[in-house]
């Protein structure tokens, strides 16, 4: 993916000269790669952003199928897709909107089998999933190989976001304790409003760019927690958060 300075500048001009980029951040972010598991409502946004920022590599992984009640909130797709597969069209679409970045479709479920495989691939893993079960299965991974990622939900007007700095800060685990498959909402069935996953996913590609663009040693050593409430109008955010020593996952044995 060679471009001329000048087509960078001419792409991403109104991002450059924000000052925490600078052309020097743009090309790192143009080598970065990046997998988002999930194409649903927050994947949608989340791909959209990262394409549109010039992210060099994309990872889509779900293996589901676009459905009637998916389109009042998964951007990405309209009537026409509808049977398709999510994985595959979105890396259509967002190679539609750049065609400079790299886009790897994978119709597949993550499994304990390919997991580590997603992560060690890429410089992040973004979480943009819909079930508890896939998001503690990426913490679990992510914890055995220290690596950090980035845990995304919503349900109704509520989400919350998450870095998870696994060598150093909270784990999912330390913050929502160990999966508890009783609360999991059968699939298609919890409330959403459009507005909810579009404002996370959002969330989630800024905290994403934010990392790619910070260096190591000036990114935070603990987790960060941001949780909104869009119909209350609020937001709060918690920074710094350690691990928990009594943590089952990642505290000391």
């Amino acid at each position: 993916m060679k471009q001329s300075n000048e087509g960078i500048f001419q792409r991403y001009a109104r991002q450059i000269i924000v000052p925490q980029v600078g052309l020097a951040g743009q090309e790192k972010l143009l080598k970065s790669k990046v997998v988002i598991v999930g194409c649903g409502g927050l994947g949608c946004t989340i791909g959209q952003i990262l394409a549109r920022t010039g992210v060099g590599e994309l990872f889509l992984c779900d293996s589901d199928k676009v459905e009637l009640d998916n389109l009042h909130r998964q951007i990405l797709y309209d009537e026409k897709d509808l049977g398709k597969a999510k994985a595959v069209l979105s890396a259509e679409k967002l190679l539609q909107i750049n065609s400079q970045v790299k886009c790897h479709a994978l119709p597949i479920r993550i499994d304990e089998k390919n997991v580590v495989d997603l992560i060690n691939q890429s410089d992040l893993i973004v979480d943009a999933t819909d079930n508890l079960a896939s998001r503690y299965m990426l913490n679990t991974a992510a914890t055995q190989i220290g690596r950090d990622w980035i845990y995304g939900g919503c349900v109704g007007t509520e989400g919350t976001v998450m870095l998870v700095r696994n060598r150093t800060g909270a784990c999912l685990e330390c913050l929502f304790g160990p999966y508890d498959a009783a609360e999991q909402n059968p699939p298609g069935k919890f409330p959403i409003l459009p507005t909810t996953p579009v404002v996370v996913g959002a969330i989630e590609a800024h905290e994403v760019i934010r990392y790619l663009l910070t260096n190591d040693e000036d990114k935070p050593s603990g987790s960060k927690v941001i949780s909104i409430d869009l119909w209350q109008s609020r937001v709060r955010s918690s920074n710094s958060l350690a691990k928990n020593p009594g943590c089952d996952r990642c505290g000391k044995k």
